[in-house]
């Protein structure tokens, strides 16, 4: 109980950094969607030609994020990289991955080893994210060997929810084909590397958006599972509680019931005890006579009962014995006289 406390007090923590930093990242959000929407309406993503989809290389670019506890967060974005590329290898072999994040890279490392092209992870431990940061990660983009590709991300919806979407990539080349389609209301003056560096500065641009809407949705994700994951703790607290105080009710009870029986059987021993005390002594004293006679019997010749010699009895001076019975004196015959009252 002690230990599910302590995550209890993690997760309570986890969720309000995230809850502090959500409000921040919300008004990012807000900018950069403001900052991306005018250039991503005026020179949408082309994609390749139909004659050239089935020789087109193709780019895979899933973004997660570097640390976990933010429920189904990163697990979202590697499911669906992982539906896109089984779909994609079986037509393109050459299929690459240039992932973004440590949960992306470990979740797709295993099933798409020999496509992996170029990991970014750590970026956690940057400082606030900022465009520098996101130019140098799109010349990784733009450099790589590719002709389209998808780039996997959580697109912020509201407090509650995100949405897992592949948007749309192309190569610098495809740019510079496509637009004398895109720009054609536009008059486009300078060189060519005008062009390309607007191409440059557009996926940029994209990738900022992006990374931004994967930060916000990050912390939403986070603070979400860190609240179902504290709710949930309360409630496994609760059944620990309920059963940890019934166990040790049961265990008061099963002490209270060996001491009490101790007490009656110590009782009961003692009083068993004083009336076979009391039997012997009544028995010892019933059998003295008994013993003293046995004993006479057995000192006696001839091992029969002995009489006691009678003692002689007194003469009386008359000649008879003492004990024997003695007649009265008979009167002498002859007439009685009694006397009267004198007259």
């Amino acid at each position: 109980m002690k230990s599910i406390k302590g995550i209890q007090k993690i997760t309570k923590a986890v969720y309000m950094v995230a809850s502090a930093k959500l409000r921040k990242a919300v008004a990012r959000l807000e900018a950069a969607r403001a900052f991306a929407a005018p250039i991503e309406e005026v020179w949408k993503t082309p994609t390749p030609k139909e004659e050239n989809k089935k020789t087109a290389r193709y780019l895979l670019v899933p973004i997660t994020s570097d640390r976990g506890l933010c429920g189904g967060f990163n697990a979202s974005v590697i499911r669906e990289a992982k539906r896109v590329m089984a779909d994609l290898v079986k037509v393109h072999p050459s299929t690459s991955i240039i992932s973004y994040g440590e949960k992306a890279k470990l979740g797709l490392e295993r099933s798409f080893r020999e496509h992996f092209n170029t990991t970014v992870t750590d970026t956690a431990k940057l400082p606030l994210r900022n465009f520098k940061q996101t130019g140098v990660l799109a010349d990784v983009i733009s450099k790589a060997t590719f002709d389209t590709g998808h780039m996997v991300v959580n697109r912020f919806k509201n407090m509650l929810a995100f949405e897992t979407q592949a948007v749309p990539l192309a190569n610098k080349q495809v740019w510079l084909e496509n637009q004398y389609d895109a720009l054609t209301t536009y008059e486009v003056e300078g060189t060519v590397d005008g062009v390309e560096n607007l191409v440059e500065y557009r996926n940029a641009v994209q990738l900022w958006h992006y990374l931004v809407e994967t930060d916000t949705s990050e912390l939403v994700a986070r603070m979400n599972a860190m609240q179902g994951a504290s709710s949930n703790i309360q409630e496994l607290m609760g059944n620990l509680q309920i059963f940890y105080n019934k166990s040790r009710q049961a265990r008061i009870t099963n002490e209270l019931v060996e001491v009490i029986s101790g007490a009656i059987a110590a009782e009961e021993g003692v009083g068993s005890s004083g009336k076979e005390e009391k039997g012997i002594k009544k028995a010892s004293s019933d059998g003295k006579p008994d013993d003293a006679k046995k004993k006479k019997e057995a000192a006696a010749p001839g091992g029969g009962s002995a009489k006691a010699p009678e003692a002689p009895r007194a003469k009386s001076p008359s000649g008879s014995p003492s004990g024997s019975r003695s007649s009265s004196p008979t009167p002498p015959k002859g007439p009685r006289v009694t006397k009267g009252p004198k007259s």
